[in-house]
C-alpha cells in the first residue's frame, strides 16, 4: 500500500522539495511501502487530506526567516488537538523573478504570487517595479503555472527556480530576496500521537493554555524552562479567541517529551489547573540545510 505525503502544490513548490526532504530522511527503508507525494492546491486542502487519510502525513511551512509564521497552520494547530507534529524541515529559500522567453524587466506590468513570497521581495519590488500591480496566487508555483498560462508577458511570478522549468518560464532575475540567509521551517504532522524514541538531539514541540490571565503569568511559566536550563528555540503568543487581550503560547525547546528535565517541565506547567499544556511532539532537530532544488518523488496524479 502506498504511503502519501501531502503538500501545497502545484508541484514547483517549496513545500514540494520540503517533502521531498523529508521523505529521503525518514522513509529508507527498502522494504517499507513505497512513498508518494500528493499536491494539494491550498493549506486547508492539505490538512483535509490529512483529515480523511488520503494522506499518512503532510508538510506544511510553519515559519519564514524574513517573515515569521505562517499564522494559517497556527491556527490549525490550535484548532484541532488530533494534529500531531511528527518532524521539521528548515529548506534555504532562493526567490527569482520568472517570466515568459522574451520577456524583460522593464516591460512587466504586475506580478503573481504567493503573499509571503511577495514579502520576502518588498525592497527588490519597491526598486525595480514600483507600482505594479499584484495578484495572490495559493503558492509561488500556482503563480508560475498562472502566468504560463496567461502567456502574457508583462506578467511574472515570484518563485523557485524549478518553477520556471516546470512551467515553460526562464529566470528574469534570481535571488530578489530581501535578506541573504532566507529559509523556511516546514513541520511533518499526522494524525496519531507517535513520538519517536528520544535520540540525543530533539526538539519539541506545545502549546500553553493559559486558563485565566494574570500579572507575571508568562514570567512564571517560561521560568519553569529557565530553570531547568531548558533552551527554547521559539515562543510565539496567538489569541485565544476567547475574549480580548487573552492568548495562549507556541513554544518550542529542544528536548524530547518523555525525558527529563523536559517531561518534569511539562508536567510542573500542567500540574497547579493554571494552565493546561498541549504535547503538539517531540522529534529529531533538523541539523543540515536541505537542498532547495530537489523535487523527490513524483507527485500523483
Amino acid at each position: 500500500m502506498t504511503v502519501r505525503v501531502a503538500y501545497l502544490g502545484p508541484a514547483g513548490t517549496f513545500s514540494q522539495a520540503a517533502a521531498a526532504c523529508y521523505v529521503e530522511r525518514y522513509y529508507r527503508d527498502p522494504a517499507a511501502a513505497p512513498v508518494e507525494l500528493l499536491p494539494c492546491p491550498t493549506i486547508p486542502d492539505t490538512l483535509t487530506a490529512l483529515a480523511d487519510s488520503r494522506a499518512a502525513e503532510a508538510l506544511l511551512p510553519l515559519e519564514n526567516a524574513l517573515e515569521g509564521s505562517v499564522p494559517l497552520v497556527l491556527q490549525a494547530l490550535l484548532d484541532d488537538p488530533a494534529i500531531k507534529v511528527r518532524g521539521e524541515v528548515v529548506l534555504p529559500i532562493e526567490q527569482c523573478l520568472l517570466g515568459l522567453p522574451g520577456a524583460t524587466v522593464d516591460r512587466l506590468e504586475g506580478i503573481i504570487t504567493y503573499p509571503h513570497a511577495l514579502a520576502q521581495c518588498r525592497r527588490f519590488l519597491a526598486s525595480h517595479l514600483p507600482g505594479r500591480k499584484v495578484e495572490e496566487a495559493s503558492s509561488t508555483a500556482a503563480g508560475a503555472r498562472l502566468v504560463a498560462e496567461r502567456g502574457d508577458p508583462r506578467w511574472a511570478a515570484i518563485g523557485p527556480e524549478v518553477a520556471a522549468g516546470i512551467y515553460g518560464l526562464v529566470v528574469l532575475v534570481r535571488g530578489i530576496h530581501d535578506e541573504k540567509g532566507n529559509a523556511t521551517r516546514f513541520i511533518a504532522v499526522g494524525r496519531d500521537d507517535r513520538p519517536p524514541s528520544p535520540g540525543g538531539r530533539d526538539k519539541t514541540s506545545l502549546i500553553l493554555l493559559p486558563e485565566h490571565d494574570r500579572p507575571g503569568l508568562l514570567h512564571d511559566l517560561l521560568g519553569e524552562f529557565a530553570r531547568h536550563q531548558i533552551n527554547l528555540t521559539r515562543i510565539e503568543s496567538r489569541p485565544s479567541r476567547r475574549r480580548l487581550g487573552e492568548y495562549v503560547f507556541f513554544v518550542d525547546c529542544l528536548g524530547h517529551r518523555l525525558v527529563p528535565p523536559l517531561c518534569d517541565v511539562i508536567e510542573a506547567l500542567g500540574s497547579g489547573g493554571e494552565t493546561r499544556v498541549r504535547v503538539l511532539g517531540s522529534y529529531p532537530v533538523w541539523d543540515e540545510p536541505a537542498g532547495s532544488g530537489k523535487m523527490g518523488p513524483s507527485p500523483s496524479k
